[in-house]
């Protein structure tokens, strides 16, 4: 009889074991149940990507997407077509921003002053047919092959100047951004300052925020009659900023 109470008495215990588990589990079970019903109705965010490249990408504008993995890498923007002793007016390049799940970008600049060019950005179209004052571009594949790309006037890009002054009749970068680019370093040559320029928050470019997409721009450097053959190699960088 004792054996027997004892088994009834563990067997309570057990029983009221897996009775607490059940009461556990109901709320437990009832959180995932709920999480797959939240699931099925919460967006999934895209993950954002923005490039900067040279020249012609592959894409499908029907359809948002890219139809292929090639891209010009910005590598390829070569500049060193300019020649500095006399004023050619000026000189066009290609570039292309392109990326996915973006709404809105700003271009930016960043530039040194040895030789006082002039930078501007305009949008750009893609064409295989060469018309007159069209910028020719050769992509660096096995098999080249050619892209033109035209602008006007009016597809001038807007911005604002973060830090440019003008000094007997230079421009150059003032001292507003000089901690932010070379931080308490102060011997820095004047030409070295870079100038930074952002395009408008009222002239943003537009993505593409549920697909691929890609936009074609000209870089062009500008001469301003300031030939000048005594002047080392200068920087530019060109970036994008989602939002």
């Amino acid at each position: 009889m004792k054996d027997d109470a004892k088994l009834t008495r563990a067997m309570t215990v057990v029983a009221l074991i897996v009775l607490c588990a059940a009461l556990l589990m109901v709320p437990v079970y009832s959180w995932l149940a709920l999480g797959r019903v939240l699931g099925a109705y919460a967006p999934i965010a895209k993950p954002e990507a923005l490039y900067v490249g040279a020249g012609h990408r592959d894409y499908d504008e029907t359809n948002q997407l890219f139809t292929s993995d090639h891209f010009e890498d910005i590598r390829y923007l070569y500049l060193n077509g300019i020649d500095v002793n006399e004023d050619q007016g000026y000189y066009d390049y290609v570039f292309c921003i392109f990326g996915k799940a973006i709404h809105y970008y700003r271009l930016q600049l960043a530039y040194t002053t040895n030789n006082q060019f002039e930078y501007e950005l305009y949008r750009a179209t893609e064409t295989t047919t060469y018309q007159q004052g069209a910028v020719e571009y050769v992509t660096h594949e096995d098999v080249p092959r050619t892209f033109y790309y035209y602008t006007d006037n009016s597809r001038k890009i807007q911005g604002t100047f973060l830090n440019r002054t003008v000094v007997g009749g230079e421009a150059i970068a003032d001292s507003t951004l000089h901690n932010a680019t070379y931080g308490g370093y102060s011997n820095v040559q004047k030409y070295a300052e870079p100038i930074y320029w952002q395009s408008s928050t009222s002239d943003k470019e537009q993505g593409e925020p549920d697909g691929d997409f890609i936009n074609y721009y000209i870089l062009r450097v500008k001469m301003n009659g300031k030939a000048a053959n005594d002047r080392e190699t200068d920087v530019i960088c060109i970036a994008a900023k989602a939002g």
